[in-house]
């Protein structure tokens, strides 16, 4: 397409890059989501289900738009008895295929052939004199008033929100605030309820949007930006991004088959029979692994990011154990931070206790004989857990700090509680970081893996899944290779298992249900597919 770049320049210095806090704006208000996720096009909220019209397809939880559109009930919609209207939606182009006039969504009439009485959405509009641009629109008798934007139009995901009052539109785009307009005469009152399309406008010449929206939902109220700042970090895209070497002060490989620190050279110890096995510590016979953490001088640190690559013992961890403790002990742990992938009371927690009470978050319990990698950061106010490249969860610490965690010990495989077990399994590699690693940093360290070959390294369980929640029910869709035995378990924000259920799994594509009769709220959820397992954060 023709690019005008003096207009694009233009738009990009009125685009408000101003700090937004973020809040949830919960469900109170909205009326209608659209998610996909049960291989239809129904109204996950309301009763307004879609039908799948020509070209369209619902596929792996997205809306696959190829010619087709989603025809809805606008009576049923009834977008002109709102006061307020807010639309948020998450779309992806097919790259370079939208060069005419076309909406992402359509809420309206028509006078003959073309849209009448409308408000809707346009990702890449056609027009050569607004320099194929994206456009949010209300148009019911005094002209069409609108906001413009880039055109999106680029094979990305994106993120839309158009809100309308009384009096303004206000238009979206992955968190930032595009801009404003006053609406005139136009009202929501006005929007006709003939027509309402995802994909499709009012215009008969107008071609249909190619592309997949993978969710679109709709509010009786103005969302404020800090809920749509809100709305896109809750699930913008992570890029990958190589953290360096730069903040890397420690790492142990155990390549060489020792238990040397090839980053930092501070000294390390194996004790009470742990062994390196094929470039892993190796403790499934017990024992740990000694560090001088004097040298560590976590209280150093401003920042603290610790990575590690392990595989439990199946089993074996049944008690109160750590795979890393940094702090100090007077026969229980005091002044620490550290790190337990099976706490003896059933689950997982990353932890801080420096004087204001343990502070930390619990997960599920890995103590299944795979492959794991666990990161858990800490700067000032907060500690995060992300566990197989994915965060579960990030909580304040308040009082604690890094600068008072103690010197007097470090250990791998062994925590400072005099009576509890050491950890059984392989540590294949941990590094620590002098800075808080970005979601994009971990999602990069997943990637690249644990070494090649080795005790225990084999590819890191990726599993091709999907999981959501709609009227109460718990769905995960999944593929696998073989026919083989699943299972489905539901933690809460304490690693309580609180649902679980065992089933079949069919070579292919398998769709499995779980009740999720339990309270709002947030939780993880772990899918295990014969010897491969995935953890997904839910919001209820």
């Amino acid at each position: 397409m023709k690019k005008n770049y003096f207009i694009l320049g233009l738009m990009l210095l009125s685009i408000s890059t101003f700090t937004v806090a973020q809040t949830d704006p919960g469900a109170t208000n909205l009326t209608h989501k659209w998610t996909f996720d049960e291989g239809t096009a129904d109204d996950n909220v309301g009763t307004v289900h879609g039908s799948l019209i020509g070209a369209s397809e619902v596929i792996d939880g997205q809306l696959n738009l190829a010619g087709g559109y989603v025809e809805l009930n606008g009576a049923d919609l009834a977008i002109n008895s709102y006061s307020e209207l807010t639309v948020s939606a998450w779309y992806q182009s097919e790259a370079g295929m939208n060069t005419n006039y076309h909406f992402l969504y359509y809420f309206g009439g028509q006078n003959g052939n073309d849209g009448a009485n409308l408000t809707g959405y346009t990702p890449a509009r056609g027009d050569g004199n607004s320099a194929n641009q994206s456009r949010a629109m209300i148009s019911t008798g005094d002209g069409e008033k609108g906001v413009n934007g880039f055109e999106y139009d680029d094979g990305l995901l994106h993120h839309v929100v158009c809100t309308i009052d009384a009096t303004t539109l206000t238009y979206y785009i992955d968190g930032i605030l595009m801009g404003s307009t006053q609406i005139g005469a136009s009202s929501l009152a006005n929007v006709m309820s003939d027509l309402a399309y995802f994909g499709k406008g009012g215009w008969n010449g107008d071609p249909t949007w190619t592309g997949k929206l993978d969710e679109i939902s709709v509010y009786d109220k103005v969302l404020t930006a800090d809920n749509v700042k809100f709305l896109y970090e809750s699930k913008k895209p992570v890029v990958a991004e190589n953290p360096g070497a730069a903040n890397l002060t420690h790492q142990w490989t155990f390549d060489d088959g020792t238990a040397t620190d090839v980053i930092g050279g501070i000294t390390t110890n194996l004790m009470d029979g742990a062994t390196i096995t094929d470039k892993a510590l190796d403790t499934n016979a017990g024992g740990f692994v000694e560090l001088d953490a004097a040298a560590l001088a976590i209280n150093t640190y401003s920042a603290l990011s610790v990575e590690a690559w392990f595989t439990s013992f199946a089993g074996a961890n049944t008690s109160f154990h750590f795979l890393y403790y940094f702090g100090n002990s007077d026969g229980g742990g005091n002044n620490f931070t550290g790190y337990t992938p099976a706490r003896g009371s059933n689950f997982s927690r990353v932890m801080i206790n420096t004087g204001d009470g343990e502070k930390g978050f619990n997960g599920p319990e890995y103590d299944d004989g795979l492959l794991h990698h666990v990161v858990c950061v800490i700067d000032a106010t907060n500690i995060s857990y992300f566990i197989d490249g994915s965060l579960l969860y990030t909580t304040p610490i308040g009082a604690n700090s890094l600068a008072n965690v103690g010197t007097d010990f470090a250990w791998f495989a062994k925590g400072g509680w005099d009576a509890d077990p050491s950890w059984f399994g392989l540590l294949s590699k941990l590094s620590v970081y002098d800075s808080a690693l970005t979601a994009g940093n971990v999602k990069y360290l997943f990637a690249q893996g644990a070494e090649e070959g080795g005790a225990g390294i084999s590819t890191a369980q990726k599993l091709a899944q999907n999981v959501s929640v709609n009227n109460n029910q718990l769905v995960a869709q999944f593929e696998s290779s073989s026919a083989t035995t699943g299972k489905i378990e539901v933690y809460n924000v304490q690693g309580k298992l609180i649902s679980s259920t065992s089933f079949a799994v069919n070579a292919g594509t398998n769709r499995k249900t779980l009740n999720a009769g339990f309270a709002t709220g947030v939780y993880v959820v772990k899918l295990v597919v014969g010897t491969q397992s995935t953890f997904t954060k839910i919001v209820k």
